[in-house]
């Protein structure tokens, strides 16, 4: 006799029992209705307790996303990873990014720029504009569009994933966009945006793929961890005014002001860098769908929370590549009554995602104007990242352009002399940043230098780099001599001891422990600041030159150029930016 598969008996069984009891069998079976979605819940780390954990596992919540911030000691973080895995549920870490007080105090020069817009003065009319010499920033967002903050942000997470116990999944990186109302408009979502037609006051970064690359920072130092970005979608057609719409009249919530945000640069901007990020990031993103945060709890959206299911159609319509299943939802519960929390949640299961995370804790979007000053000449690229325009050298054989990088050499075939990529301009007086990338080779930064006539050598200030030697001041071509190495402030440099042959002897001694102050890693960030007859050398935010030339023939002016050495494979150079402190050049 042929007999039945055990699931097909099962569910005739189910079925059968169902009807018994008077269900309905089409509803109870009906997964886009009945099945749940993967859900967890954000709380702060002091919230953390087994009783409270227990409760939240009744709810149905499979996951505990702990906010994760300066303030926690290692022991309060252990505490509250041992009471959710105790209850088997799976532990995550939020960790705010760009809305960051402590750093915003520090350095008001990284704070997000209001752009140029006005409007967003209706908000705070008992704020001044700004005035000539002068921009608004919104207080207290620190966004990664700067190399600074960029720094700072990844070298904050380093310091707070070092306290973290085994154990937890992945983390949450929230706001890793521009600040709020970043074209000026006074949207709280208007985040595509840095320095929007107002003057920088730090370096700011080119590109769609500031958030990709803080990314994959980040997973360096979260091996095996699932790293999930946190986006938020832009200006939408309902928030320009009535007559900025297309067709005109429509309902408007008038967050944007009078600015045309939804039809000019906004939606494209997103969609550049929505797909810059996922280029190869495969693990879900989170979307920050705070109703009530980003005030959009208007009756015209219907239901509450109703405006979370214009946001999914927002990013079916400009985020490519888009998968439901890969989106994590950040909706609101802090704030709002146990009834509305319900409809929230339920709202969200109906969008199909992957998760819904529940936040219980405050996910803080606001800014205050203030308004600083212009004290700065702004930083710009030195290299575009694609051409050699302002550039000169042999671009035919050793310099190309890779992945926005210059590059000099190839990995298996040493360099038979030096070779040097120079601008087309001189500079005085600058700061000049860069990241460069050696292995185990030698390359090095001129400066206030030239070329020497009918020959491939250049002459001048050399911040040098290689093993041992990484942070050092040579003299290129001219007196061929160290005038400052760090780790050796006893060497008289004047005498034959600042030879490179008996120097670098010295220095290789010391290799390991130099190596490991400045931090020596796979890409190092090179800070040189020439003012007048003072230089000044940094390696990853450490000092290690500070040099007065006393020759008053030796010139204060000159070409800068990177170097690959003689014997050298592969150097690489990036994100070459110089702010012209005196905005004179030759």
């Amino acid at each position: 006799m042929r007999t039945m598969p055990r699931n097909v008996a099962c569910c005739v069984l189910l079925a059968a029992c169902m009807l018994a009891s008077g269900l309905s069998v089409g509803k109870a079976l009906d997964p886009a209705k009945d099945e749940k979605p993967f859900e967890g819940v954000i709380v702060e780390a002091e919230a953390v307790t087994s009783e409270k954990v227990a409760g939240w596992k009744k709810e149905g919540f499979r996951a505990v996303v702990v906010v994760l911030e300066d303030r926690h000691q290692a022991a309060t973080l252990v505490k509250a990873a041992k009471a959710v895995t105790n209850h088997s549920l799976d532990l995550y870490y939020w960790i705010e990014v760009g809305r960051n007080p402590s750093m915003a105090q520090a350095h008001p020069e990284w704070m997000a720029s209001l752009g140029s817009h006005n409007d967003w003065l209706k908000r705070f009319p008992k704020v001044r504009p700004p005035q000539k010499g002068e921009v608004a920033k919104a207080w207290p967002w620190v966004p990664i569009g700067y190399q600074e903050s960029f720094d700072a942000h990844v070298a904050r997470i380093k310091r707070l994933l070092a306290r973290l116990p085994e154990g937890y999944r992945g983390l949450l990186l929230n706001d890793l966009q521009g600040g709020p109302a970043s074209c000026g408009c006074g949207n709280l979502q208007c985040r595509w945006a840095i320095d929007y037609n107002v003057p920088s006051t730090a370096t700011k970064l080119a590109g769609a793929d500031i958030a990709a690359k803080f990314v994959a920072e980040v997973r360096k130092t979260a091996k095996g961890k699932e790293v999930i970005p946190v986006w938020t979608t832009e200006c939408e057609h309902e928030d320009l005014a009535g007559e900025k719409q297309r067709p005109m009249g429509g309902w408007s919530t008038r967050l944007c002001g009078s600015v045309p945000c939804f039809t000019g640069a906004c939606t494209k901007k997103f969609a550049e860098q929505w797909s810059a990020l996922h280029a190869d990031h495969f693990a879900p993103t989170g979307m920050l769908l705070l109703h009530r945060e980003f005030q959009r709890d208007f009756k015209e959206y219907g239901e509450v929370a109703g405006w979370t299911k214009q946001a999914l159609k927002y990013l079916e319509q400009h985020a490519k590549p888009f998968t439901k299943k890969r989106l994590w939802l950040v909706v609101q519960s802090y704030g709002v009554s146990a009834e509305e929390e319900a409809v929230v949640r339920r709202v969200a299961a109906q969008m199909e995602a992957g998760a819904v995370l529940v936040a219980r804790t405050p996910i803080d979007q606001s800014y205050e104007p203030r308004i600083a000053r212009v004290e700065k000449n702004p930083s710009v690229p030195l290299f575009d990242g694609k051409t050699f325009t302002g550039w000169e050298g042999d671009t035919a054989k050793t310099w190309r352009i890779q992945n926005g990088e210059i590059v000099a050499g190839k990995p298996d075939v040493k360099q038979p002399r030096n070779e040097f990529l120079c601008t087309t301009r001189n500079y005085a007086d600058f700061e000049l940043r860069l990241e460069y990338r050696r292995g185990n080779n030698n390359g090095g930064i001129q400066f206030r230098s030239e070329r020497v006539p009918k020959h491939h050598e250049v002459s001048g200030y050399q911040a040098d780099f290689a093993p041992g030697i990484d942070g050092c001041l040579y003299d290129e071509s001219r007196r061929n001599r160290f005038l400052a190495v760090f780790g050796l402030p006893e060497v008289d440099l004047a005498s034959d001891a600042g030879r490179p042959g008996a120097l670098i002897k010295k220095a290789q001694a010391l290799r390991a422990e130099n190596e490991k102050k400045l931090k020596i890693g796979e890409w190092n960030r090179y800070r040189i600041r020439a003012e007048g007859p003072r230089i000044r050398l940094w390696i990853n935010d450490v000092l290690t030159v500070d040099y007065t030339e006393k020759d008053p023939k030796i010139p204060l002016t000159g070409k800068i150029a990177v170097q690959i050495h003689s014997g050298a494979t592969e150097i690489r150079y990036r994100n070459i930016v110089i702010e012209e402190l005196n905005a004179k050049h030759e």
